[in-house]
């Protein structure tokens, strides 16, 4: 596998699992990765994920995918969400979500995201919102 395959598989993603990788390249090098870091083409999100740098991130929707993504599970919540559906006016300039887990503060080259800790037993109330661009 080369470099320009990787791209044509994972160009609709704004993130990339290193789980998806070796699902669609099976015996995959993940040296691969470090010598595309090196090369400008990828950049890590954080262990385990990474993104194309040559693929923009369009907007919020992107932001939420990745939140939703590097730590999970999560949801957009907080002044993201108040934000997202036009209850504050202000600018929010961290991806804010919560979790079951333990309260992390990322910052990445795509943006930062902040995940507050909630009970298990409140980790409830949220819908899925399928945005046409991602898979599930």
């Amino acid at each position: 596998m080369n470099f320009l395959e990787f791209q044509n598989t994972f160009a609709h993603l704004p993130v990339i699992p290193i789980i998806e990788i070796e699902k669609a390249f099976p015996g995959f090098d993940p040296n691969a990765l470090t010598r595309w870091q090196k090369k400008g083409y990828l950049e890590k999100i954080r262990r385990g994920f990474y993104r194309l740098t040559n693929r923009p991130i369009k907007g919020d929707a992107d932001l939420f995918f990745i939140a939703n993504r590097i730590y999970a599970p999560s949801y957009i919540s907080l002044q993201s969400a108040l934000r997202w559906y036009g209850f504050i006016p202000e600018g929010v300039f961290t991806i804010t979500s919560v979790s079951s887990r333990k309260t992390q503060d990322f910052q990445t080259p795509a943006g930062n995201f902040f995940y507050r800790t909630i009970k298990n037993d409140l980790f409830f109330g949220y819908r899925l919102e399928k945005v046409s661009r991602f898979p599930d």
